[in-house]
């Protein structure tokens, strides 16, 4: 649901019903590149499944139909960051197979072409594929001596790995 603020009272705007998915997670970007935020949510639609859904921003609160892409499996966090360098944010996406192997991983949805692409990017090789419980996207070496702080700060993740029931893992990704 959204809501809009009219006159200082909270005014019901939009919602959406999606059939057999739970929404797990929710980010704001503008993944087309006209200027208006558009939503794009993370779902969980079973054990091992999930989904990444894009709803276009018309303008004067409408959206599109959405635009649901399968992942890799059911979704426990999303961020966005300008990861390729083409001014348009692009999806980060924390994922997990199932509650019971811990299998998951980290990935990069490009969104160079303005839309959401058909699948994601595994940024870091392999390396992270336990269930990623969340993350924070920022700059977390900006400024690192000797070398001045840049013009155009580099988005990193921290992310938060739950390897079984009892242990997790913190990982840093420095761009």
């Amino acid at each position: 649901m959204v809501f809009k603020s009219v006159a200082g009272v909270w005014t019901y705007q939009w919602k959406a019903t999606l059939g057999n998915d739970a929404v797990s997670a929710l980010t704001l970007t503008d993944v087309n590149a006209d200027g208006k935020l558009d939503i794009v949510v993370g779902t969980t639609s079973g054990l091992t499944s999930g989904n990444l859904v894009y709803y276009k921003n018309k303008g004067n609160f409408t959206f599109e139909n959405p635009v649901a892409k399968a992942a890799q499996g059911a979704i426990t966090c999303l961020g966005h960051a300008d990861y390729d360098g083409d001014g348009i944010d692009d999806i980060v996406v924390g994922w997990r197979d199932s509650e019971l192997t811990w299998r998951g991983g980290l990935e990069f949805w490009y969104t160079t072409a303005k839309a959401l692409p058909n699948s994601g990017f595994d940024p870091t090789g392999g390396k992270v594929n336990k269930w990623v419980a969340c993350f924070v996207v920022a700059d977390f070496n900006y400024g690192v001596w000797p070398k001045p702080p840049s013009d155009d700060p580099v988005p990193d993740i921290i992310a938060i790995i739950r390897r079984d029931q009892k242990r997790g893992t913190l990982y840093e990704l420095i761009r």
